[in-house]
């Protein structure tokens, strides 16, 4: 399982892309034509993968897809998340870090983040044969950050009894359609039972 990428072009102003300028810009040698000269992850992949675009990095899962045929690739996260999603975003637009609010600012947040993974990178994983998938919504630990660190209880998708070990097993036991699942409900990982455990952790972090 890989982690998310910039799901746009550089022609296109994405929600994800001030973040991936800035760290190329951070940390490798890089020209807005993306000069082949320039020592950076994307000349890299190209060198690797004939079918990485470096004008387009979404082109990275189909590269994927395409390189490894036979295997069988899984992308989670959280669809609350408010860590990666807060790194993603909220530096770079100021109606979101001149916002006051923390409530307000969260929920701009929380709105990028998702229209990026169900209007960007859904539509790529399923123009694949071998991407798989799963978004469940909320965790009460660690700002819903990550799915499988801690524990894999409560990254659940209860409207289809699942959880995020049937995702990985379906993942890893080569057989079987790619599972493709994502949580709608919005409020019941909210109303789950006081978690003795998350709360320790959240004291630690």
């Amino acid at each position: 399982m890989v982690g998310t990428c910039c799901a746009v072009q550089l022609a296109e102003q994405g929600y994800k892309l001030p973040l991936q300028k800035t760290i190329i810009d951070a940390w490798t040698t890089w020209t807005p034509n993306g000069g082949p000269a320039d020592e950076n992850p994307l000349n890299a992949l190209l060198e690797r993968y004939s079918a990485f675009d470096t004008n387009d990095w979404s082109s990275i899962y189909s590269s994927l897809a395409n390189r490894f045929p036979s295997d069988r690739l899984g992308m989670t996260h959280f669809l609350d998340d408010a860590n990666y999603s807060s790194y993603s975003y909220e530096r770079f637009y100021e109606d979101i870090y001149n916002d006051p609010d923390a409530a307000s600012r969260l929920e701009k947040i929380k709105t990028l983040w998702q229209q990026d993974t169900f209007d960007n990178l859904i539509p790529l994983l399923d123009q694949t044969h071998n991407w798989g998938y799963y978004f469940p919504r909320y965790r009460n630990v660690n700002e819903s950050h990550c799915t499988s660190i801690i524990e894999f209880g409560n990254a659940d998708i209860q409207e289809q009894n699942l959880v995020l070990k049937d995702f990985v097993n379906n993942i890893m036991d080569g057989t079987g359609p790619m599972m493709r699942a994502h949580e709608t409900d919005e409020v019941s990982d909210y109303q789950k039972p006081f978690n003795l455990m998350y709360w320790l952790v959240g004291q630690l972090l």
